[in-house]
């Protein structure tokens, strides 16, 4: 599990109660479009190591199933993660486990993954969890102002808040293996620059049908400071390969601010077919100022390209 832990206060939301909103029934394709969506974040989720990067109190009452609910967690101070004020509640199927009544900073989860509270609606997305070492559930649920739910459109934005500030998130797949010899680490200059490419692996018979298919994109650490290292990590899937095959996968990093691009990174990497998991370090520029970066990775071997994004927050140093 990757350094660089922090803690957040939890904040609790201000207002009076929470109204109900009514929405129209969604129609077929926009209930294929959720399920769509929600599976490929669940590719991304499911079995994945978590870890809580703050104290999360829950208070003593239980609902009918025995679940108790946090105090509100919202967006880190300047953050804005959606239109309009939107918090979070952790709840845990059994509070009398836990140590005063905390769940502490560092306490493990494995996911199970992303659901809708209402299934046949696609609405009031919700993030399953399971505790590490000990027997009980944990449920990541979000509420927006006057008691909006969010559904299958809100999800990406939703998965990005938190893997920046609630959860620190490892990949499951334990088939995963390491890119070819890393290159020296790349600053973040003014202008692009590439690493040197590994050497190509003996051809293989056609790869024409080839395809490389992100399934994750990561920063290790989310939180870096500026003048330390980071590592960005792609995760992809090779494709259309025949026994023994090999393709030629172009892998391309970049990394913007506010939609400007601040440098790319580009190797041509020999991949047999199934999941690869390639990294590339980055070191941070100590004039850097601090914020919010995003990582846009693109993979492509024979067929079209497969993008991926995350977030990351250069700190002070």
């Amino acid at each position: 599990m990757r350094a660089g832990r922090f803690s957040r206060c939890v904040g609790v939301l201000a207002g009076a109660g929470l109204l109900i909103a009514f929405a129209a029934a969604p129609s077929p394709r926009a209930l294929a479009k959720g399920d769509a969506s929600l599976d490929e974040a669940n590719r991304r989720w499911g079995g994945a190591r978590c870890r809580l990067l703050f104290d999360v109190p829950i208070k003593k009452g239980k609902d009918r199933d025995g679940w108790s609910k946090s105090v509100y967690i919202v967006p880190a101070p300047g953050r804005k993660v959606l239109k309009g004020n939107m918090g979070a509640l952790l709840r845990v199927s059994n509070r009398d486990l836990l140590p005063g009544g905390v769940v502490r900073v560092g306490t493990a989860f494995v996911a199970d993954g992303w659901s809708f509270e209402d299934p046949k609606g696609k609405d009031g997305l919700q993030l399953e969890l399971r505790f590490e070492g000990i027997d009980a559930r944990a449920r990541l649920s979000f509420v927006g102002a006057f008691g909006k739910d969010f559904d299958a459109d809100d999800l990406g934005e939703i998965e990005r808040w938190v893997r920046l500030d609630i959860l620190d998130v490892s990949p499951a797949d334990e088939r995963l293996d390491d890119a070819a010899p890393p290159s020296a680490p790349a600053a973040v200059p003014p202008r692009p620059v590439a690493p040197a490419a590994p050497p190509s692996a003996a051809p293989g018979p056609p790869v024409a049908a080839a395809q490389a298919v992100v399934l994750g994109v990561m920063v290790e650490p989310l939180k870096v400071a500026a003048g330390s290292q980071a590592v960005l990590v792609v995760t992809y899937e090779v494709r259309g390969l025949p026994p023994g095959g090999v393709a030629d996968v172009t892998e391309r990093r970049v990394i913007l601010r506010a939609g400007e691009v601040l440098t790319t990174l580009e190797a041509t990497v020999a991949r047999q077919a199934g999941i690869h998991r390639s990294t590339q370090p980055l070191v941070v520029p100590a004039s850097l100022a601090p914020g919010v970066l995003e990582l846009r990775a693109t993979v492509k071997a024979g067929g079209p390209e497969s993008t991926g994004q995350t977030l990351f927050e250069v700190t002070s140093r």
